[in-house]
């Protein structure tokens, strides 16, 4: 993808109103990958003060049997990382 494609794609995604992110864990033994959602403009229960708008999409865990930087390689590859801010 060209740069104005990529341009173009992250203004898209950005008129959701979402915020999108990807959380990444090299543990002992796994790698754990999360895409988190959220709304741009959260709304707060002010009685609990909780953000009831962060949402999971997606998450996995790979064990990486002393090859995390493979494993991690092969983790991202089932994630379009162009969809992140």
């Amino acid at each position: 993808m060209d740069y104005e494609g990529s341009k173009a794609l992250h203004q898209k995604r950005r008129s959701n109103g979402k915020i999108t992110a990807l959380g990444v864990c090299l543990g002992a033994s796994t790698v754990s990958l999360v895409q988190l959602e959220q709304d741009r403009q959260p709304h707060i229960n002010t009685t609990t003060l909780q953000n009831n708008h962060l949402k999971i999409v997606k998450h996995s865990v790979y064990p990486h049997e002393g090859d995390p930087k493979k494993t991690l390689i092969r983790a991202i590859n089932g994630f379009d990382l162009n969809t992140f801010d």
